[in-house]
């Protein structure tokens, strides 16, 4: 486990960013506009954990500035149609 400064520091250093975690009330959220900001830039994050550990309207934010390259998600919450309109995805 990482303490929050370590968790920062290695999610700046990665090129992908890969969640397996079981979704407990620490890692609900764990993945949000904050933790995506502090991902190196142009890296991908992988979710194939829970979807609720990740914001995925964050994801896509991060996205669409550029900040992300890009994600693949294996699960949403609470469905992903809103989320592949938003990428415009088909």
């Amino acid at each position: 486990m990482f303490t929050p400064a370590e968790f920062k520091e290695f999610l700046g250093t990665c090129d992908i960013v890969s969640i397996c975690v079981p979704l407990t009330p620490e890692t609900k959220g764990l993945i949000a506009e904050e933790a995506l900001g502090w991902m190196k830039p142009r890296s991908y994050l992988v979710n194939v954990a829970r979807g609720r550990i990740v914001d995925e309207n964050a994801v896509v934010k991060a996205i669409r500035s550029g900040h992300l390259a890009g994600a693949a998600l294996d699960v949403f919450f609470p469905n992903h149609s809103t989320l592949r309109a938003s990428l415009g995805s088909r």
